[in-house]
């Protein structure tokens, strides 16, 4: 295996948002996007959904897409991870899969400020539309600002080329609430999502994240 070109740990920088999406009434529906490691793991409880535009990276800005529908009972412990996610470079790609095992695929993204400070996504993968998302410009601010989430709550495992790829990455920054006025995807080369499975969402207007050097091991089922 060759060393990865932009090795971890990376820091990392830029704004997004983040959809807390309801569970899935059959978990059959993201089946697909599901590696067979965690076949009958779960997911468990709320989904997310994130769109990300990093201004600092270990591979320069890029932005990206995201999924994860729950988390997943692995090695004792309830663990994250991403079944789908499309981002807007090469390098991207190549440094997520060797670093962490994430399963990128690159994309095209349109991205503009609406005329209220929101903002509205378009993500394109071979000429067709995968995703349509607007956001409502933030507003009320949530308390906090530290780390966004506890280390429990942030533990992530993914499995890639007979590998297991453990981590938990760190984020901090203000959150915001910001509605999500709009919420399409194709449903065949994205998981089916649109408004009536959204719970909640907030906007990072200026967050900062860490990725650590993961923990990498034979890749075995739940």
């Amino acid at each position: 295996m060759s060393a990865p070109e932009a090795p971890a740990p990376w820091s990392l920088t830029g704004h997004g948002y983040i959809v807390l999406l309801k569970p899935p009434r059959d978990h059959t529906d993201h089946s697909a996007w599901t590696p067979a490691e965690l076949a009958g793991a779960g997911p468990g409880g709320p989904g997310l959904l994130m769109y990300v535009d990093y201004r600092t990276s270990g591979v320069g800005p890029y932005r990206e897409l995201l999924f994860m529908p729950g988390r997943f009972r692995h090695a004792g412990k309830q663990r994250w991870s991403i079944t789908r996610i499309l981002v807007s470079t090469e390098e991207s790609v190549r440094a997520g899969r060797q670093n962490w095992g994430i399963p990128k695929e690159v994309a095209a993204f349109e991205a503009s400020r609406t005329d209220d400070g929101g903002e509205s996504i378009r993500v394109i993968q071979d000429g067709v539309t995968l995703a349509e998302l607007e956001f409502g410009p933030p507003g009320l601010r949530l308390p906090g600002g530290g780390a966004l989430l506890p280390g429990g709550l942030r533990r992530m495992v993914q499995f890639r080329d007979g590998r297991c790829f453990r981590f938990t990455p760190a984020a901090g920054g203000p959150l915001a609430w910001s509605a999500v006025r709009g919420l399409a995807t194709d449903g065949e080369r994205f998981p089916a999502l649109g408004p009536e499975n959204v719970l909640a969402s907030c906007a990072a207007p200026d967050f900062r994240m860490s990725f650590p050097v993961a923990e990498i091991s034979a890749a075995a089922a739940t």
